[in-house]
């Protein structure tokens, strides 16, 4: 396993012990130019989705070199992006997920992680 699946696999076992459900971490630099890594989860509400940005901000001071940006909003619609250079967060409330579906646009990409049933 390379550096940076440990690093993505950490990151997953993260968020799904932060309560984030269904957890794809999908390696997508054979098709996308921008990104290396998608990761895509599922929020449970407007005050999880905050505690789980704060959690990732400061799981990403520890493991990444990357500068994290926090949302200035207080409150954020369905789906929310972060990014992290070459990962990029994807959290979604469960009705944009089923909505949107990005797993299916990119299937061909491989499964670093999953706890996707």
């Amino acid at each position: 396993m390379s550096d940076n699946n440990a690093l993505m696999t950490s990151l997953g076992q993260f968020l799904e012990d932060a309560k984030a459900r269904d957890v794809v971490i999908l390696d997508v630099r054979d098709t996308c130019s921008w990104a290396d890594t998608f990761v895509i989860a599922t929020y449970n509400s407007q005050g999880h989705l905050k505690g789980l940005i704060q959690e990732l901000d400061h799981w990403a001071t520890e493991n990444l070199d990357v500068p994290t940006h926090k949302p200035k909003k207080n409150q954020v619609n369905e789906w929310l992006l972060v990014d992290w250079n070459e990962t990029v967060i994807h959290l979604f409330s469960e009705s944009a997920r089923s909505y949107y579906e990005l797993e299916k646009l990119w299937f061909t990409a491989k499964v670093i992680y999953s706890t996707k049933s």
